[in-house]
């Protein structure tokens, strides 16, 4: 997850034509400065909540490929947090499907549940973040469509379901590098409410045609009602929260980065944006004031001993 941002005390020494020992000073100076970026993301997480953490621990372990952008380490951030939920809840529902007796519905999640470990191994194998958001988009769409087209009758609170899919669409709309907060997401999230509306639109038509897997609606019991409303809550709450917290992440991250300085191990130029400036020309530039100069008394010494003095 780290990459990302390493990227920005990269540079190509061999096209610098620098002797190889400066080479070599080089690549441990960037290691060096890689190290102060991870312990300062680090320390970071050091004050997020228990949920924040286990995030970390869990979207880390499973991606170490280098991203292009922190945007694209946003999207993939939110992705693998998103597959994870959805397994779990993916995984819970089976279990009550095959409780209750709804075989049919308990195959179509395990599909879905198949398919969401298919997209972890991709991410694992190094798949851009953003191919794998439309995978997880169509595939989440497909699922909700398919299995609301189980029963004979159609079932109004299945459809509650497809408020999932604006939630998941809200990773398209990542914030930049040059954002201090996140991005309000309208328009995306306007897109992504058509489409809903548009497989709602559609499974009632399919309904209304007979174009159903024709399973009879079994009565459900009070504890599967109350486990579809738990699971549909933290469905929901969790795409929130996962996305508020990428978000969170990726402002926090890109600050902590702006934090800190990339000095010339040589001639000690600060770099500023995409040019090397003097420590004075950069006080200059974001604090306003002037520097003088003097000498201190260590140097003072060594210049007097220097001079034989």
């Amino acid at each position: 997850m780290l990459n990302g941002v390493e990227r920005l005390f990269a540079w190509d020494a061999k096209s610098a034509k620098l002797p190889a020992k400066a080479v070599t000073n080089a690549n441990r100076l960037h290691g060096l400065q890689a190290d102060l970026l991870n312990g300062v993301l680090e320390t970071g997480l050091m004050n997020e909540s228990l949920f924040s953490k286990l995030i970390y621990k869990a979207t880390s372990s499973l991606r170490l490929t280098s991203s292009d952008s922190p945007r694209e380490l946003f999207q993939l951030r939110f992705f693998l947090s998103a597959c994870l939920l959805a397994i779990g809840v993916g995984m819970l529902s089976l279990v009550c499907g095959i409780a209750s007796g709804q075989y049919l519905a308990s195959i179509f999640i395990s599909f879905f549940v198949t398919g969401l470990l298919l997209h972890l191994l991709a991410a694992r194998l190094g798949f851009r973040a953003k191919p794998l958001m439309w995978s997880l988009l169509s595939l989440v769409t497909v699922f909700l469509i398919v299995i609301s087209l189980v029963t004979r009758e159609i079932d109004t609170s299945q459809l509650c379901w497809l408020i999932l899919i604006p939630l998941t669409t809200r990773a398209f709309s990542a914030p930049r590098v040059e954002d201090d907060q996140p991005q309000p997401s309208s328009r995306v999230t306007f897109i992504a409410s058509v489409l809903s509306v548009c497989s709602a639109l559609l499974i009632v038509m399919l309904h209304d045609l007979g174009l159903t897997f024709d399973q009879p609606r079994l009565p459900e019991p009070a504890w599967l009602v109350a486990s579809n409303y738990v699971l549909f809550l933290a469905s929901v709450m969790g795409l929130v929260l996962l996305y508020d917290f990428s978000a969170r992440m990726m402002i926090e991250e890109l600050q902590r980065v702006r934090q800190l300085l990339s000095i010339c191990a040589w001639c000690r130029k600060i770099k500023s944006e995409h040019e090397w400036i003097s420590l004075e020309e950069y006080t200059k530039m974001h604090t306003g004031s002037d520097l003088s100069h003097g000498i201190c008394p260590d140097c003072r010494e060594s210049e007097y001993r220097k001079a034989g003095l």
